[in-house]
C-alpha cells in the first residue's frame, strides 16, 4: 500500500467522517504516547464518535491520571477483535515502524480498514492509508492540537491537560532543541483551556516509589565514562533491580542523567530486563555530536537525533555494554570526532 500524505485539514476530515476509531500506540508508550491518544480521545468523544483507546502494554503509573475512568485498554485477541474489525479507521500515534505495536501488529497490519498514521519520527514504514507525518513537530501531541484545534471544545480540561502532558514530555518540558515559540504558543493555549502545568509535572515526574528512587541511586553510583570523558554509562544490571526491588516502570526517565554531567556529549542508558531475554538500550545525544538515531539503527532501533532507543538479543549486559561502545568507537573514527 502507497499511502497518501495529507495535511492537518485533510487529517480532521477523515476523523470527521468516520464514526467507529479506533486509537492506538507503541508499545511501551510514553508521555507522547498516552497524552496524544486521550487528547485525541476527548475531542473524538466530544463530537459524538465512537472510540476505543487500545494498547499492546498497560499505561505507566506516572500517566493514569490522564485516564481516570480506565478507558485504556490493554489489547485482548477475543475482547477487541469485532470492534476493530468494525471500525471505519484505526489511528496509529508516535511510532514508524509496525514491529512497535507488537501483539496487535498482525491484526492491525492485516486489517482493510482504512488506517491513519500520526507521528513526528522520520522514515515511516508503517502500511497506512494516510500518513499526517510532520518530522519537525516537537511531538505527536503537537500534531493532534493542530488537526482540532479549529474545532476544539476550549472547555475540555482533559484535552488541554493530555496534549500538554504530550508536549512536556517530548520536549524536556521546553529545553530540548526542537522548542521554539511555536510550541510555546501551542502550550499557551492549552493553559488557556484549563492545563495545570504544576499538576502535569508533578504527576508525571514527582510520583516516584521508593524502588525508583533506590535504583536511581544504585544506576548513578556506578556510572562510567569513556573517551576522555565525553560519553557516559549508565547500567542498571540484574543486581541492582533485585537488590532494590525495583521494576522496569521504576527506571523511566533515567537515561536523561547521562547527560547531566560536564563535557559529557553522548549518554548510554543499558538496563537488563527481568521479565524478558533482551537487553534495553537508550541513547541521548547533543547537537552537533554524534546522532543518538543512528547509533539506535546499527542495532534495529530508531528514535530522533538526540534522543534515540534499541534492544540487543540474546547477550549479557557487559557484553551489550561492549558492543555498543565499540560501535561509538566506529562512529567516531568515522566523523574524526578525537577528542
Amino acid at each position: 500500500m502507497i499511502p497518501k500524505y495529507i495535511n492537518s485539514k485533510e487529517c480532521l476530515n477523515l476523523l470527521l467522517k468516520s464514526n467507529q476509531i479506533v486509537i492506538t500506540t507503541h508499545t511501551n508508550p510514553d508521555g507522547d504516547a498516552i497524552g496524544s491518544e486521550m487528547g485525541l480521545y476527548y475531542f473524538l468523544v466530544d463530537i459524538g464518535k465512537n472510540v476505543v483507546v487500545i494498547n499492546d502494554s498497560f499505561t505507566p503509573s506516572n500517566l493514569e491520571f490522564l485516564d481516570p475512568l480506565k478507558k485504556i485498554r490493554v489489547f485482548n485477541y477475543q475482547d477487541d477483535l469485532n470492534f476493530i474489525i468494525n471500525s471505519d479507521l484505526i489511528v496509529i500515534l508516535d511510532l514508524n515502524v509496525s514491529k512497535r505495536l507488537k501483539s496487535m501488529e498482525e491484526i492491525i497490519t492485516r486489517s482493510k480498514n482504512y488506517k491513519l498514521l500520526i507521528d513526528h519520527h522520520i522514515n515511516p514504514s508503517i502500511d497506512a492509508n494516510y500518513y499526517f507525518v510532520d518530522t519537525d513537530a516537537t511531538s505527536t501531541g503537537e500534531l493532534i492540537w493542530e488537526i482540532i484545534k479549529k474545532k476544539v471544545n476550549r472547555n475540555n480540561k482533559n484535552i488541554a491537560e493530555s496534549l500538554y502532558t504530550a508536549i512536556i514530555t517530548d520536549t524536556g518540558s521546553f529545553r530540548f532543541p526542537k522548542t521554539d515559540s511555536n510550541i510555546l504558543r501551542i502550550a499557551a493555549d492549552l493553559l488557556e483551556m484549563g492545563a495545570d502545568p504544576v499538576k502535569c509535572y508533578d504527576m508525571v515526574y514527582n510520583q516516584n516509589s521508593l524502588s525508583a528512587m533506590l535504583i536511581k541511586g544504585e544506576a548513578l553510583a556506578n556510572i562510567k565514562l569513556y573517551f576522555n570523558n565525553q560519553i557516559s554509562v549508565l547500567k542498571l544490571t540484574k543486581e541492582m533491580f533485585e537488590k532494590t526491588k525495583a521494576t522496569i516502570e521504576d527506571t523511566d526517565n533515567l537515561v536523561e542523567y547521562t547527560l547531566f554531567i560536564k563535557d559529557v556529549k553522548l549518554g548510554i542508558f543499558i538496563s537488563y530486563l527481568y521479565d524478558r531475554p533482551e537487553i534495553r538500550v537508550s541513547f541521548r545525544s547533543k547537537k552537533d555530536f554524534l546522532s543518538a538515531r543512528e547509533l539506535a539503527q546499527i542495532f534495529g532501533g530508531g528514535g530522533h537525533e538526540q534522543a534515540a532507543g534499541a534492544r540487543l538479543f540474546n547477550v549479557s549486559i557487559d557484553e551489550a555494554e561492549s558492543i555498543i561502545l565499540n560501535e561509538v568507537e566506529k562512529k567516531i573514527k568515522y566523523y574524526n570526532l578525537y577528542f
